[in-house]
């Protein structure tokens, strides 16, 4: 596996480290359950270290967009599937318009990119 493609994993992981920093963090409540508390934490920091590396091969720019983006969406699904949160068209909408942003962003970095080795 290239070098990129394993910094991208890397992002994947965190970002389901990151989901499960909050299903903890809901099950904490509040952190009166201190052991979901401690899961949150430890979670959370994990995600962090496992972003940091993957930014060694990815812009900053992208990789915060990509781990923002897809923490929030599968935030939203386990929250609906699981919790029984209602999904509204508003709120449907907003997660099409993350994905349709982030989608933009790479796609403007793949862009510039190519601009880039054409001048070169």
């Amino acid at each position: 596996m290239s070098t990129i493609s394993t910094a991208w994993v890397l992002l994947g992981i965190s970002t389901l480290f990151d989901a499960f920093g909050m299903v903890s963090l809901k099950h904490s409540n509040g952190f009166s359950q201190p052991l979901f508390g401690m899961v949150a934490i430890a979670c959370f920091l994990i995600s962090i270290w496992l972003m940091s590396i993957s930014l060694r091969q990815i812009d900053m720019m992208s990789s915060y967009a990509v781990w923002a983006a897809a923490s929030t969406v599968l935030i939203a699904l386990l929250g609906i599937v699981f919790y029984g949160e209602i999904i509204s068209h508003i709120k449907l909408s907003g997660i099409v318009f993350i994905l349709i942003g982030v989608t933009l962003l790479n796609l403007g970095h793949q862009w510039e990119s190519r601009m880039n080795s054409w001048v070169s």
